[in-house]
């Protein structure tokens, strides 16, 4: 399932050219960050655990929990959990099919949403689906570029190990490793309601 594998590497490339092209004319003029907020969503403790603990698995067929934001006018600190909530359903949609959330929050000229949701709808209809994958929220940024109506967000997280499945269970395609990522996003609010309106994903060096 990563977002950079050769099964789906076309995605990144459509995705950065359309944001490169679409933040550029999103104002009339260029755009200028108002507002910045930055907010960790993890970090390492310093003082290491004499016991080593076991964290359970991430089920990734759980559907994330919406945030308030998503109901509330728009800022800076909104555009963020949105973008957060977004990726965490990245897993989701392809662990179940369920594109419904996903395609809520996409805008119609977000190409990276589109193909996200055509590759899941995809592997679901030859009954297969993704196990694993999780994602971890490292640190999350964002600012202002249009006062009220266009955000800049910047995510870092980590990606679990990931197995696509067939129905039976049967492996069809694997990605062992854990990736570290970051994502920068275009989030707006039109109508009252937000959208993402691009998503670019990279792989960072390992921590």
């Amino acid at each position: 399932m990563p977002w950079w594998s050769s099964r789906r590497s076309a995605l990144l490339v459509v995705a950065t050219t359309a944001l490169a092209l679409t933040a550029a004319g999103c104002t009339d003029g260029t755009p200028v960050a108002v507002e910045t907020t930055t907010r960790p969503t993890a970090s390492p403790s310093s003082t290491p655990s004499p016991t080593p603990t076991v964290t359970a698995p991430v089920d990734v067929t759980v559907k994330p929990t919406r945030p308030a934001a998503m109901d509330e006018p728009p800022s800076v600190e909104g555009a963020v959990a949105v973008s957060e909530y977004f990726l965490l359903l990245y897993p989701y949609l392809y662990a179940t099919g369920d594109v419904t959330d996903w395609s809520l929050l996409s805008h119609s000229e977000c190409t990276f949403c589109a193909n996200a949701e055509t590759n899941a709808e995809s592997m679901s209809v030859l009954g297969q689906r993704s196990e694993g994958g999780a994602f971890t929220l490292i640190e999350s940024s964002g600012s202002e570029v249009t006062p009220g109506a266009w955000y800049a967000v910047k995510v870092d997280l980590v990606q679990e190990p990931s197995v696509s499945v067939n129905a039976t269970g049967s492996v069809v395609e694997e990605f062992p490793e854990t990736k570290r990522v970051h994502v920068d996003l275009a989030v707006v609010w039109e109508g009252g309601e937000w959208a993402v309106r691009e998503a670019t994903p990279t792989e960072a060096p390992a921590a």
